[in-house]
């Protein structure tokens, strides 16, 4: 199927990977029709949310860092500057700080960077450093990444993706900002 074929490189896998969630999601009665259509909006966002937690996350190769000394704006603002110098990086905030600049009530601790980069080229220019227990984590990117309307201000994951990698960090804050970033996302 030519949707299958446009689908696989953006989600950032095989066509029969695609063929496969395509099955899944019709046995489990979230999408119906010969040309797959969403019959179920909410299920099919707790079928993502769930699925990127337990198969996809682990995927996108999670590599922890810590900012040092710097705090959450001083490493947006790195960031922003790196998304302008170099857009081929193609980065993509989320988690909290990605929640914070979407309008989420959070006051961000964390930071995970979606990138199609390799993390070593990121690492001196945000000033991140490797640590296990470190408060930014870097994903390889999937998805097609907007350039931020805002000047300065990096791109945004997509808000499903955010609100799936609140879901993981899952502590109480990181739940209510979840829950508020519902509202940004559209609704077929």
């Amino acid at each position: 199927s030519r949707g299958y074929r446009e689908l696989a490189p953006v989600a950032g896998v095989s066509v029969g990977a695609v063929s496969g969630a395509i099955k899944r999601l019709r046995s489990r009665g979230v999408i119906i029709g010969t040309r797959p259509r969403l019959k179920d909006f909410d299920a099919a966002l707790s079928t993502f949310e769930l699925g990127y937690a337990d198969r996809l996350r682990p995927r996108l190769q999670p590599a922890r860092m810590t900012t040092g000394s710097q705090s959450m704006d001083e490493l947006r603002e790195r960031i922003g500057k790196a998304f302008a110098q170099h857009p081929e990086a193609e980065l993509a905030l989320s988690g909290e700080l990605g929640a914070a600049v979407a309008g989420a009530d959070l006051v961000a601790s964390a930071a995970t960077i979606h990138t199609s980069w390799p993390y070593r080229r990121l690492l001196a220019g945000l000033r991140l450093k490797p640590s296990v227990t470190g408060e930014v984590t870097l994903l390889r990117r999937i998805g097609p990444v907007d350039v931020s309307p805002v000047v300065g201000r990096p791109a945004l994951a997509n808000p499903i993706l955010i609100r799936a990698e609140l879901l993981v960090q899952g502590g109480e804050r990181q739940l209510q900002a979840a829950h508020q970033l519902l509202e940004l996302i559209p609704r077929p």
